[in-house]
């Protein structure tokens, strides 16, 4: 039962990504966004007024970091890549995104059994474990005057060694809506579907998720974008033949800030998941974990951009021992055309 627990809990998506968007687009341009209605708002000039000039984004993207636990006696190394293709017409907008591969190296060391989480995977055992997560996601918008609406498909594999992979199927649906000059609000829904391996039931749960944003400014000379959003869902559990699955209960915040001045460009992030205990089980008690993202770039409206991010990633479990803190890099470049 303990085992069965530990092999099929897992988390809602973060934009491992953890890029998450909600009302507005984001002003670096190799950002993806959750809410793919909120691309409409990627081209503005000022006071968001729509900018047809630019109709397409390419972007590559590369993921470098390490972690250890509190004891120093669990280590991992993590490294990753994924590209992003945003193409836009006058009230269409398209983006593409793809992580072929993030490969992460769970060293649990000598000091016995031990446990963590990386990359939305549970992991308790030891000596060496390799986790590979895959991802791919569509995103169509289509804006209508101070509105935007949305649908999106995306795939998710997570898998560690030999063993077969969680796959995880995700359909969603929403809208933007501009008030005003300068400020937004997004409401969304997604329905979650999660195939699990060996004997484990499946399983299926619904994403809520908001938004609330502010953008001003000219992107040819100063804009501004701040926003506060949260995505939340429910525990959910499946039990069959003896075995079951469980999705963690959580509630996800989102605080961003962009800051552009002549193209060059300013970010900040704070992120946090909260994971409610599992009902009817006392193993691992509340979770909790933070992502604070601080960047600088180039973001001109045509021509190459990049930018850089440096991440830190924070997990606590409140029963335990085993609170983990992890650095990582993220280096983008692309093209505006």
């Amino acid at each position: 039962m303990f085992r069965n627990v530990l092999l099929v809990l897992s988390l809602v998506l973060l934009a491992s990504t953890a890029q998450a968007q909600f009302a507005t687009a984001p002003l670096d341009p190799t950002l993806e966004n959750r809410l793919p209605q909120a691309a409409s708002w990627r081209y503005v000039k000022g006071q968001n007024e729509q900018d047809d000039m630019r109709t397409a984004t390419l972007a590559y993207v590369t993921k470098n970091g390490s972690g250890e636990n509190d004891a120093g006696d669990l280590t991992w190394k993590t490294s990753g890549k994924n590209f992003l293709l945003i193409a836009k017409t006058e009230n269409v907008s398209i983006e593409a995104f793809n992580q072929t591969s993030k490969k992460t190296t769970i060293e649990f060391g000598n000091s016995g059994y031990a446990c963590t989480r990386v990359d939305e995977l549970d992991q308790c055992g030891m000596g060496q474990i390799t986790q590979d997560v895959a991802e791919t996601r569509l995103g169509f918008g289509l804006k209508e005057g101070d509105a935007s609406y949305g649908a999106s498909y995306r795939t998710k594999e997570l898998g560690w060694d030999s063993y077969n992979p969680i796959k995880r199927t995700a359909i969603g649906l929403g809208g933007t809506w501009k008030l005003g000059k300068v400020f937004f609000v997004a409401l969304g829904l997604e329905q979650v579907s999660e195939d699990q391996p060996y004997l484990n039931p499946d399983l299926k749960w619904t994403n809520s998720i908001w938004g609330l944003g502010l953008m001003s400014g000219n992107p040819e000379e100063t804009q501004l974008r701040l926003e506060v959003g949260g995505i939340s869902s429910s525990e959910q559990t499946a039990e069959e033949n003896g075995y079951e699955s469980i999705h963690q209960a959580q509630n996800e915040s989102l605080l961003t800030a962009e800051v552009k001045m002549n193209g060059i460009l300013l970010h900040y992030r704070e992120e946090g998941v909260k994971y409610a205990e599992v009902s009817n089980y006392s193993g691992w008690g509340d979770q909790a974990t933070s992502r604070t993202s601080i960047g600088v770039g180039w973001a001109p409206n045509n021509g190459f951009i990049f930018s850089v991010q440096a991440i830190t990633e924070v997990y606590e479990m409140a029963n335990s021992t085993f609170d983990q803190e992890a650095k990582i890099l993220r280096m983008a470049l692309g093209y505006n055309f």
